[in-house]
């Protein structure tokens, strides 16, 4: 008896996983990307950018944008790295 239940519960766990790999096939192929959206894009960390060679701080760059002195690493991280 417990071995039927096994059976269905593996068979019904292959099945989701089947669907959940179809659902993410069809977003992949409308072009949308999972995730959170960045906080900042490039039109942003351009003007990021222009502010850092026109010799504004840091702090002061973060407290303008809005965002966290980590967001403003990590982005920089990330372009850094796509280089």
């Amino acid at each position: 008896m417990f071995q039927l239940f096994g059976l269905l519960a593996q068979y019904e766990r292959a099945l989701t996983r089947e669907r959940v790999i179809v659902g993410l096939d069809a977003v992949k192929r409308r072009g949308r990307i999972g995730g959170r959206p960045r906080v900042i894009d490039e039109e942003k960390m351009e003007a990021i950018l222009d502010d850092l060679k026109s010799g504004d701080s840091k702090a002061s760059i973060c407290r303008n944008f809005g965002i966290k002195h980590a967001t403003l690493y990590d982005a920089f991280n990330r372009r850094s790295s796509s280089f």
